[in-house]
């Protein structure tokens, strides 16, 4: 008996021919609603099939001696990969369409099969082809060996492979139908081969832990068996906002039209699987609304899975616990993101919370994108579940510039070839269907029924420009805010920048005239200290106390606080009305007050290549446009004017010259994982004869290359609350394994700082490092109680 795999404390071994057929049929079941089925079956059954050979044999049999370290590792993957390749590379086809799919249909098999250990490789390197390297190495010899056994036991190969080049013809045909540009077709075929990969390598893995626990894996209960009970769950949260009486007529108008939001979501739920976006103005009840779609929608459509993607854990974490306690979900809404201590689950549970096995799945932008991009085969893996289930994009305006390309595309097809429904949930709808490589909206896409009419009707704030030639220093902010706090007991500052936050909050500080409560929050709060400090600025709102809080962007989405007024330094019409959305938000007062007020340089300097800048000048043009026009736009907060203002930013020169992910050398990741017509010249001047290849994906590079937030930082664990005393152990005698699970905990007391500040408190001596490379500890007197992260030290701390 050929075997698979042995467990060494048990002695069980398990037949090769059991583990072929279990991740075959993991496959096959996988990819049948994707119209995949037989293409991942034979993915399946081929991708252990060089476990066959007598070489791997002997490896097994020297593992269950404890001898194996005497040979090699085996090349496994790479009989299947040459298999597939080249029992089908010569035959031909009286049409050339046929003998296309059949090459297309054999190499995409090929490439999964080959890489499944280790990850996708680019199909050239350095004017090589790697994977016709790794076939080189296996003899013709060896492989007709192993090909007749492997017959033996699956003798339909060619049936199968025949429906495989049907299912491929249908999605190459597809993408033609669908979208023209040779450029976008290519990256869909690369997203096909991921999915393909994705659906292999969670099976494989699925099967081996099976074998390893001994026991069968027992999936979620199916959504739909549950989705009556969270819809009427939800309904009844729904009505029970009905019976809170309004204070006033602003919050009856607030009240009704969230009620309407509601009611347009639950009748938009009968479409069909598409993209939709839901514009709704901040404080207008979208996530509620978003959910009472999303279920009806699931049921309609029988769908699986709930995704809720949205920018920061702040966001995920507040609407989570909504979600939860709204629907009376329990355990089977899974919170996938970096506060999250996997540590803490069962082996169960990991596995469940790895495959995104769950009804709902909040997670942040950086996992959504990470999951098509990144390096870890352990992100690809998730990408099969992404498959018919709906995904509400909250906050979708923040995806970040150098992504739009590859977000927009995986989007495109997720909804049109994954059968996904995607909500693009925002008060700020960015334009993404305009761009040059747009997310293709279908038509009459928008959920709310007359999105204007809901806008002017929830409008609870008038913004008003107090920009002046020269900017204002950090004196003449806080007079500013002074004489507005003296008719606003509860005054919000934003800036752009930490350093900015931080001067006016001390010069705050030492104002003997004010009596009221001061807060600041930044990022150089550790995720723990800002929790704190929000509670505590909430109660102080709840308790009507005089307030002044000074903040950075960290408050402006997804943040559930409502000041009498607030002031926002020059941004992005996007970012203003955010910052208009922690203003009045349920309308508790009569119309409130936003004010706009531009900083001097000196004290908000912003890079002439950050967006920020870019932002700046576009919202400058926009506020003329409203000042020589207010009639026409309404409000600096209506729907036509952040209409305008993504019309100008979007098409700005350095802007639109991100969306396709530049890297070194003019290159782009979009271009790496698309047409690379330099690659195809290449290969077709030095392998065109020996290897008639139809991608020419650099997916190993592309991968190296790519970022959702760009790691110019380096994290300080800071002593915080509960970090010090991860900080005392992680200095210990402690064993590895210990200390490493304490890293995770140090996640919520965790900063990330540039490397000009990390510089500056290297040099002042506030940084020492752990037995742990690359671990930093900040020492106690450069973290203040008020503003996080300092480089004005307490020297009298500093013991360690």
């Amino acid at each position: 008996m050929k075997i698979a795999r042995y467990h060494k404390e048990s002695g069980r071994e398990q037949p090769l021919k059991e583990h072929l057929d279990k991740v075959g049929g993991y496959c096959f079941k996988k990819a049948e609603k994707m119209g995949l089925s037989n293409t991942a079956y034979l993915i399946g059954i081929l991708h252990d099939m060089g476990k066959l050979s007598e070489e791997f044999q002997n490896y097994m049999e020297k593992q269950k001696k404890g001898t194996e370290e005497d040979l090699p590792k085996v090349d496994h993957g790479v009989y299947g990969a040459k298999y597939i390749y080249s029992k089908y590379k010569d035959k031909i086809y009286s049409n050339k369409n046929d003998e296309f799919i059949k090459d297309l249909a054999s190499q995409i098999m090929a490439f999964a099969i080959c890489y499944h250990h280790g990850g996708l490789a680019d199909c050239i390197d350095n004017y090589e082809i790697p994977i016709l390297k790794r076939m080189d190495k296996l003899s013709d010899e060896e492989l007709n060996i192993v090909s007749k056994e492997f017959e033996t036991m699956y003798p339909d190969i060619d049936y199968y492979f025949e429906k495989s080049c049907g299912e491929i013809r249908k999605f190459f045909e597809d993408f033609i139908k669908f979208d023209k540009s040779k450029d976008h077709i290519c990256f869909y075929i690369h997203l096909l081969i991921k999915t393909l990969y994705s659906i292999l390598i969670d099976s494989d893995w699925l099967n081996s832990y099976e074998f390893e626990a001994g026991t069968p894996y027992e999936p979620a209960i199916p959504l739909e068996k549950n989705l009556d009970k969270y819809i009427n769950n939800l309904k009844d949260r729904i009505e029970s906002f009905k019976n809170i009486t309004p204070e006033n007529d602003l919050q009856k108008i607030v009240f009704e039209k969230r009620q309407e939001i509601a009611r347009d979501c639950l009748n938009f739920a009968k479409s069909k699987p598409g993209i939709y976006t839901l514009t709704v103005p901040t404080g207008g009840g979208k996530t509620l609304s978003s959910f009472i779609f999303a279920l009806n929608h699931a049921k309609e459509n029988h769908m699986e899975r709930i995704f809720y993607v949205a920018p920061y854990t702040s966001i995920i974490e507040q609407n989570a616990e909504e979600i939860r306690n709204s629907l009376n979900c329990g355990d089977y809404l899974l919170e996938f993101h970096s506060n999250v201590l996997n540590e803490e689950m069962d082996e169960k549970s990991k596995i469940l919370s790895e495959r995104w096995d769950y009804h709902f799945i909040f997670t942040t932008m950086v996992q959504f994108l990470d999951t098509f991009y990144a390096k870890p085969n352990m992100d690809l893996r998730r990408l099969q579940s992404l498959a018919n289930s709906i995904i509400i994009f909250d906050e979708v305006q923040t995806v970040p510039l150098h992504c739009i390309s590859l977000f927009n595309l995986a989007v495109n097809f997720l909804c049109y070839f994954l059968n996904c429904t995607i909500i693009l949930c925002t008060a700020t709808q960015p334009l993404l269907n305009e761009v040059k490589r747009p997310i293709i909206l279908g038509k009459n896409c928008e959920i709310i029924k007359n999105v204007s009419d809901v806008f002017a009707k929830l409008k609870r704030v008038e913004v008003i420009d107090k920009t002046k030639d020269g900017g204002f220093n950090e004196e003449e902010v806080l007079d500013f805010l002074i004489e507005l706090h003296s008719k606003n007991p509860q005054v919000l500052l934003i800036v752009n920048t930490i350093s900015a936050a931080a001067k006016i909050f001390n010069l705050a500080k030492e104002n003997k005239s004010l009596e009221s409560k001061l807060f600041y929050l930044s990022s150089n709060l550790c995720s723990e200290h800002r929790k704190k400090v929000l509670d505590e600025l909430k109660a102080a709102l709840a308790n009507n106390e005089k307030v002044i809080c000074i903040s950075t962007q960290v408050v402006e989405c997804g943040v559930d606080i409502s000041f009498n007024c607030v002031v926002r330094s020059l941004a992005g019409i996007d970012s203003i009305a955010q910052a208009s959305g922690r203003c009045n938000r349920h309308g508790e007062g009569d119309v409130s007050n936003t004010y706009i007020i531009n900083l001097k340089d000196e004290l908000e300097h912003t890079s002439s290549l950050d967006p920020i800048h870019y932002g700046k000048i576009k919202a400058l043009q926009v506020l003329d446009l409203y000042k020589n026009d207010p009639e026409f736009y309404d409000s600096l907060l209506s729907s036509q004017t952040i209409k305008e203002y993504f019309n100008r930013f979007l098409v700005e020169e350095n802007i639109k010259d991100k969306f396709d992910f530049p890297v070194k050398n003019k290159d782009t990741i979009f271009a790496n994982l698309s047409r690379n017509a330099a690659l195809v010249k290449a290969y077709d001047n030095y392998h065109k004869d020996k290897y008639s290849l139809k991608f020419c994906f650099l997916f190993k590079t592309a991968r190296e290359n790519f970022y959702v937030i760009k790691d110019k930082t380096k994290t300080l664990i800071v002593p915080y609350g509960k970090g010090k005393d991860i900080i005392s152990d992680l200095v210990s005698d402690m064993d590895f394994l210990k200390k490493a699970q304490k890293l995770k905990e140090a996640q919520k007391y965790s900063v990330n700082v540039y490397d000009s500040t990390f510089n500056a408190l290297q040099n002042k001596g506030a940084i020492y490092s752990s037995s742990i490379e690359g671990v930093y500890i900040l020492k106690e007197g450069f973290y203040s109680e008020s503003t996080g992260v300092t480089l004005d030290g307490n020297f009298d701390f500093l013991s360690v």
